[in-house]
């Protein structure tokens, strides 16, 4: 008898257990469709770094023909420079590639990131799961690239190009000499998948934010990361939000006093600039709601409403969630209560 009722119990814990574990889980997540061809992140970087500084010229004309698509815009709308000038540009790419800095963090590259054979997989499965539900858009082509810590990406319709010097990892020492402190923490290679996708679909569902209210732009970065954690399953919310682990946890806790203070401070519907870029952009904290707190709070808070409202209006279709601009009315039927 004892045995029988233990057996009970443990079958009901584990039917709990499960209806529980899926409560959790995206409704949209786990569905792919075949996409027409195969994902590669083509290598420009490492042919680039690895260019003949002794006869540049000849060795720009071999990168042209091997990548006859991207080599124009890489020349003009990455580096600056003017496509027909052949012996100036090979001179100034030749001294950018012999400067010391530049030659350890090259060499660098070429010992970590030989290959991205699972980036590559990663972003396959994401774009696959994009096209399930978005089968009319189209995906761009993927580079690499280095710019000496200039650009971490460049982006038009039809390419994404990304620098792999970025993704040296947080620890990495030349980046203390280059940029802030805040920044640094997201150059790691977690990010790399998370980080494209994002070029991706901003490039898919462009906005204008010149008239936008703080709460739409909550709400449309809050798409962004709703879409990128279908996309993405197996990535952590800290490395889709680059966030660290106690970054995370600090907003949990934090929440519903977030959320209180925007009220107080009528935040939410402001379309001030200066406020926007404090609660959206990159920082060391967000000013508008405490020192102690990560930065981009708006953007953390806007995908947790989004998380609210899809789970709690099952009619809604990713692509309804994506036209709907009416913002207020998805803050209001989302039901966040923190």
């Amino acid at each position: 008898m004892m045995n029988t009722t233990i057996s009970r119990l443990l079958f009901f814990f584990l039917i709990l257990l499960s209806v529980l574990s899926c409560s959790k889980s995206n409704r949209f997540q786990g569905k792919y469709a075949t996409l027409k061809d195969s994902v590669r992140i083509q290598r420009f970087d490492l042919d680039f770094i690895q260019l003949d500084t002794l006869d540049p010229s000849r060795a720009l004309k071999q990168l042209a023909d091997k990548y006859p698509a991207f080599y124009p815009f890489f020349i003009q709308n990455i580096l600056g420079l003017d496509i027909s000038d052949t012996t100036g540009n090979g001179q100034k790419i030749a001294a950018f590639l012999q400067n010391s800095t530049q030659k350890k963090v090259h060499q660098d590259i070429l010992n970590s990131f030989s290959d991205l054979n699972l980036q590559d997989k990663n972003i396959q499965q994401a774009f696959s799961a994009m096209h399930y539900y978005f089968p009319e858009k189209s995906f761009p082509e993927i580079y690499a690239m280095v710019t000496g810590f200039n650009l971490q990406f460049a982006t038009d319709d039809n390419v994404i190009a990304v620098g792999t010097d970025f993704y040296m990892g947080n620890d990495y020492p030349v980046y203390k000499d280059v940029t802030y402190d805040y920044l640094i923490k997201n150059f790691r290679i977690e990010l790399f998948e998370s980080d494209v996708l994002q070029q991706v679909l901003y490039n898919w569902f462009p906005v204008d934010r010149s008239s936008m209210t703080l709460l739409d732009n909550m709400l449309y970065e809050g798409k962004i990361m709703y879409l990128k954690e279908i996309a993405l399953p197996d990535f952590s919310e800290e490395n889709l939000m680059g966030y660290t682990k106690e970054e995370n946890e600090w907003f949990k806790k934090n929440q519903k006093a977030i959320l209180s203070l925007i009220f107080e401070k009528k935040y939410l519907y402001s379309t001030d600039y200066k406020l926007i870029n404090e609660m959206i952009q990159p920082a060391p904290f967000c000013s508008p709601i405490s020192q102690e707190s990560p930065g981009r709070l708006g953007i953390r808070l806007g995908w947790e409403i989004i998380r609210y409202y899809m789970e709690n209006n099952e009619d809604i279709t990713l692509q309804e969630l994506m036209s709907n601009r009416k913002y207020m009315q998805i803050f209001e039927k989302s039901y966040y209560r923190p």
